[in-house]
């Protein structure tokens, strides 16, 4: 066992250790960011921090939107409308993301959904060339596919230098271990949103034609709703927590393959083990609370004291784990600055 290491005295240092940890998580974090067009709430900044503190529904929320961005396509190419067999994923996605208005005549705008876009396009109000192109959309989009494609390089050499060492025997930190889940979850966010336009300041603007004149449309066949897109909890349907609590069983399992890791005390160890353990029962709970402590659509006085109370625990158990893996660096196993050198081949930061 050993404190803090030099870089230049053996394989890899202390700080290096840390900085490919945490420019792997922040870059996977920063370029999956994918916020509503014209979003009023809160500054990317602070939006990262909290995908730093909840990566988990950052991932289901990227996997739901790709699902049902492809269930828009799917549905407007085979409607039968004119024009729309050539719809995109990527105006699909604006949709999405809020980012079309439809302006009356007295210059009103109403956000367009899914469903509304859905409804103009069979009734003739809409034709494919009011919508947006992929050309306006990805002029108004500040990241493209090249730094996406950067970030998910980095998370896979990430992943594939753990791999290999768990592979040739070589320990791994604490902190890469912690690293890893955030890896996958920011994998699984980059993958799902590789085509989706970030960082859209400015909303487009279309104008519906008159029913009236509107020429004959295709009449599709009815089609029947999933069972898990009708259920809604949180404004989410079934279908996304289904993914969520996919995304938060292996990124509690990633915390839970350091077990038996060497802490430099028997009470950290069990520290990470509880607040590991602790972390999806708890998202369960947050679930349970808000689905059936309801009533008339409103949430009730336990209702509210669950959901608190789980939150709560839940950010003090991610604190506590943060906190772990800086700790375990003043009194880690040699074997982590063992390096690996193979790495050394392939482009990284």
């Amino acid at each position: 066992m050993t404190g803090f290491m030099p870089g230049p005295h053996c394989g890899r240092g202390t700080i290096d250790i840390i900085w490919n940890c945490l420019s792997t998580t922040l870059l996977a974090i920063w370029v999956s960011l994918h916020l509503p067009v014209d979003s009023p709430y809160t500054p990317t900044v602070f939006q990262a921090l909290k995908g730093i503190f909840a990566p988990e529904p950052a991932a289901a929320v990227s996997i739901y939107n790709l699902l049902e961005a492809s269930r828009l396509k799917q549905i407007l190419i085979t409607s039968g409308v004119m024009g729309f067999e050539t719809f995109s994923l990527r105006q699909a996605f604006i949709i999405q993301l809020q980012g079309v208005y439809v302006e009356d005549k007295d210059g009103v705008k109403e956000l367009l959904t899914r469903h509304q876009l859905e409804e103009f396009a069979l009734n003739g109000q809409l034709e494919f060339k009011d919508l947006p192109t992929n050309d306006q959309i990805a002029d108004r989009s500040k990241t493209d596919r090249l730094l996406k494609s950067i970030s998910v390089i980095q998370t896979l050499w990430f992943l594939a230098n753990i791999i290999y060492r768990l592979c040739t025997g070589l320990q791994i930190s604490l902190l890469e271990d912690f690293t890893a889940a955030y890896a996958v979850c920011g994998l699984v966010q980059l993958v799902a949103s590789f085509r989706c336009p970030q960082d859209v300041c400015q909303g487009f603007v279309i104008h519906l034609r008159p029913e009236s004149d509107s020429p004959p449309q295709a009449h599709p066949r009815r089609r029947k709703t999933n069972p898990l897109l009708r259920k809604e909890t949180l404004g989410y349907p079934l279908l996304f927590w289904v993914v969520f609590a996919s995304c938060s069983a292996v990124f509690v399992a990633i915390h839970l393959a350091a077990w038996n890791y060497p802490f430099p005390s028997v009470t950290e160890q069990w520290l990470w083990r509880s607040c590991s353990l602790a972390m999806l029962p708890l998202l369960v709970l947050f679930y349970l609370c808000d689905h059936f402590l309801r009533k008339d659509g409103h949430l009730t006085a336990a209702g509210a004291i669950g959901l608190n109370f789980s939150l709560g625990l839940y950010i003090i158990a991610r604190l506590i784990l943060i906190s772990l893996v800086f700790a375990a660096f003043r009194k880690a196993p040699v074997g982590i600055y063992k390096d690996a050198t193979w790495t050394d081949l392939i482009p990284h930061i």
